[in-house]
């Protein structure tokens, strides 16, 4: 049964593949159709938007958010007028959304380039010039938008026709159980859209909770050459990133903007404080105090990449300093207090070059576990693109399903 629910799923990676890669090119051969149908599509989701905040409306219960959900019926509804009225805003409204998300990207890509350059973290030219291109893109849709539609299309199907492709390999390679290979190294695998794998954790733990896979909260040791990528979920709407941790020789290392008197802006850039505790006081805490779901991804190494593995920390720990946290008039006690009392953890604060300074959107906890993944040096895989925790699991995910022989268990915790 389990063989046959497999091969089900494995069978609508292919379908999916097939239908991104027939929508690429419906694309191209019906522009006109497709730019109809968009424009439709939004209009029936800004109007189906409109309705649930009047339903929150009469259903919110603190007077506080009432007026919230009241001002954004009305905006939309306005909105949603205009549109019905205005037919050049119609064309406009696809292009004038993606320039500023684009514009919103250019601001990231420019606090990445200022806190690589006061880090003095090389080479910082890449996210200077992206940033560059990124404002001259947003510029272009924001400022010409009914003939940019045509633009975003063209550079829709493109991007839907490289990932249906992508998408299609995958299907095949998880259909045929591995026939391409059970090399991780060869496993296809394009990370997912930046706005899919930042919502990908929610759904992973929506499906972790149906499922109903045993929770277990006693940690099993691993063996000194085994490596566990720790992917943690959480219910709360202020935490459904996803987070990474690894777990070396039997003690885990978790990296964030911890300390609570040097972080700015939403907790999104602060000094980087790398966690050491050991695993089990570290799960339970996580489990039973936080309201965490844990799932961990078990990759074996060889002597050399281990060797080599261990090398690269031992370079990352001689950037560090030990750092106390200590927060006895705070109340709530801050995270990093909280996991000091039960776990007894060690902290240390970075003293120069990578990781000095935490970015949410740029050097993050992500980072961490990429910082030893993409080492060339140490072989063990790459994932490309932009890397979130939730493209980390889908790839991680993947290889475990096609039973590779370096991805040997999936723990849930």
């Amino acid at each position: 049964m389990n063989i046959f629910k497999n091969q089900i799923r494995n069978s609508s990676v292919l379908l999916s593949g097939l239908l991104i890669l027939s929508l690429g090119v419906l694309l191209f051969l019906e522009i006109d159709m497709i730019s109809k149908i968009l424009v439709l599509l939004n209009r029936i989701a800004l109007i189906i938007l409109c309705l649930i905040q009047v339903v929150e409306f009469f259903t919110e219960t603190k007077q506080s958010q009432k007026a919230q959900h009241l001002w954004n019926a009305g905006f939309l509804l306005i909105i949603s007028v205009l549109l019905w009225r205005i037919p050049e805003m119609r064309l406009a409204m696809i292009p004038f959304v993606y320039g500023l998300w684009a514009l919103i990207e250019a601001i990231s890509k420019t606090m990445i380039y200022y806190v690589y350059r006061i880090d003095d973290v090389r080479p910082r030219l890449w996210p200077l010039i992206d940033a560059i291109i990124s404002v001259g893109f947003a510029f272009i849709l924001l400022f010409d938008p009914a003939p940019s539609l045509l633009r975003l299309l063209w550079v829709a199907g493109f991007y839907m026709i490289y990932v249906g492709l992508f998408q299609t390999l995958q299907g095949i390679q998880l259909v045929t159980t591995g026939f391409l290979g059970k090399q991780i190294n060869r496993l296809f695998r394009l990370p997912l859209p930046h706005f899919v794998a930042m919502l990908y954790p929610r759904r992973v733990l929506t499906q972790f909770l149906n499922l109903g896979l045993e929770i277990n909260t006693k940690y099993e040791p691993i063996n000194p050459n085994q490596l566990e990528i720790l992917f943690h979920m959480k219910g709360n709407k202020s935490d459904n990133l996803g987070h990474l941790d690894f777990i070396y020789q039997n003690k885990i290392y978790s990296y964030g903007a911890h300390d609570p008197d040097h972080r700015h802006w939403n907790n999104s850039i602060g000094d980087g404080v790398l966690i050491v505790s050991d695993p089990q006081a570290y799960l339970e805490f996580c489990i039973g105090v936080e309201k965490k779901r844990m799932i961990g991804f078990v990759y074996d190494m060889d002597e050399n990449q281990r060797l080599r593995f261990q090398g690269r920390l031992e370079e990352l720990i001689l950037r560090t300093k030990e750092w106390k946290p200590h927060f006895e008039t705070k109340d709530p006690l801050p995270y990093v207090q909280r996991l000091s009392d039960a776990t007894h953890a060690s902290f240390y604060k970075f003293t120069q070059g990578y990781f000095k300074t935490y970015f949410a959107f740029g050097t993050n906890c992500v980072d961490l576990v990429d910082h030893f993944i993409k080492d060339k040096n140490i072989g063990l895989f790459r994932l490309n693109g932009i890397i979130t925790p939730g493209a980390y699991f889908d790839f991680l995910n993947a290889a475990y399903q096609l039973q590779t022989n370096k991805i040997t268990q999936r723990r849930t915790y």
